[in-house]
């Protein structure tokens, strides 16, 4: 269920408990169902801050270091060096 159908029946739970109210009513079912859907939407904000932070923290992480495919091979032998350089 997207959240814009998970706001849609809480609006239609709260206009349904209002009218249940005004009749003297008791509304203890719509309450719990109300109370259900805004946990419903504060755990799917929470999930999508906490994804958020998430993914800004990897393209921090991304941009500020260097991957190592990019960086040049190492060359361990370094005899070829010295003899281009005179010492051997």
């Amino acid at each position: 269920m997207q959240d814009a159908e998970v706001i849609s029946r809480l609006n239609c739970l709260l206009s349904d408990r209002d009218k249940v109210l005004a009749a003297d009513m008791d509304a203890r079912v719509w309450e719990e169902e109300i109370s259900y859907y805004r946990r419903q939407l504060h755990i799917r904000k929470t999930r999508r801050d906490a994804h958020d932070s998430y993914i800004y923290a990897l393209e921090q992480e991304s941009a500020n270091s260097v991957p190592e495919h990019s960086l040049p091979s190492a060359d361990l032998d370094n005899s070829r060096f010295v003899r281009l350089h005179g010492g051997y």
